[in-house]
């Protein structure tokens, strides 16, 4: 992926007109392409509502030999100041997400378990705090949180603007950035009013074998439908309410088998 991100940094500064290359010094990181990119920061993070779906890949090395594909889906919808729920598939099995503001629950639809705890401090904390507290990861919790644009260039070192290519008929701008152990690539929306992010791929050069994380984003919707206690887990008679360390356990195990 380095080589990669160098060849098209590369290739865009030897494209710039010659008088470019002799009278000034071509930034590390492109200017277009970061306020591309914050731009789309900036409004994910200001809208109070929004749903989507979402597929995500990633790679897994083995012994340092083989790469192993996993996927992941869902969907989201999110009212900040009211809460959230996502639905995902894994596998050969379901986890849902509730947050109303108050109670953090994960839910197995077909394994019929959930676990709750309390969380203070809003939606704007959940993903630190169900981490820390119940080794969980909430989906997609960095692309909708509102710290999204302090932390989107946070150790970036290099990026490029690649200019506009089609993703399933839409048209986007083609981002690549580069970090430390870290670069990504990002496709972004053409429409100024909405910018919103199309495809997402980041690649660990760092590690053998370099994995990547690839995530597609699809049926954006500023104004979705909430119905009153969406966000509230109901259990349904026979469910088994767990504790989180015996989830993290039992989902290992699932896993295992």
């Amino acid at each position: 992926m380095v080589r990669f991100v160098v060849s098209l940094l590369i290739g865009a500064f030897l494209t710039a007109p010659v008088a470019l290359a002799q009278d000034q010094e071509v930034p590390a990181i492109d200017p277009r392409a970061e306020e591309i990119a914050m731009n789309m920061a900036n409004y994910l993070a200001s809208q109070p509502r929004l749903s989507f779906d979402w597929f995500v890949s990633y790679d897994e090395i083995v012994e340092e030999v083989e790469k192993i594909t996993y996927i992941h889906s869902g969907t989201m919808v999110l009212e900040r100041d009211e809460g959230f729920v996502a639905q995902t598939e894994y596998g050969n099995t379901y986890r849902d997400f509730y947050f109303d503001g108050k109670i953090f629950t994960v839910a197995s639809q077909n394994e019929d378990f959930y676990a709750s705890m309390e969380i203070t401090g809003g939606f704007e904390t959940l993903g630190v705090i169900v981490r820390e507290r119940a080794d969980s990861v909430v989906p997609l919790w960095s692309l909708v949180s509102r710290e999204l644009p302090g932390k989107i260039m946070d150790k970036v070192d290099g990026g490029a603007y690649l200019g506009t290519t089609l993703v399933a008929g839409q048209a986007v701008h083609h981002l690549s950035f580069s970090q430390p152990d870290y670069d990504w690539q990002i496709w972004v929306s053409m429409d100024e009013e909405t910018p919103l992010p199309v495809m997402l791929i980041g690649t660990e050069h760092g590690k053998i074998g370099w994995p990547q994380y690839r995530a597609y984003f699809s049926d954006w919707n500023m104004e979705p439908d909430i119905t009153e206690g969406q966000f509230t887990y109901q259990p349904e008679e026979g469910d088994i309410k767990m504790s989180f360390p015996a989830h993290s356990a039992r989902a290992a195990d699932n896993q295992s088998e």
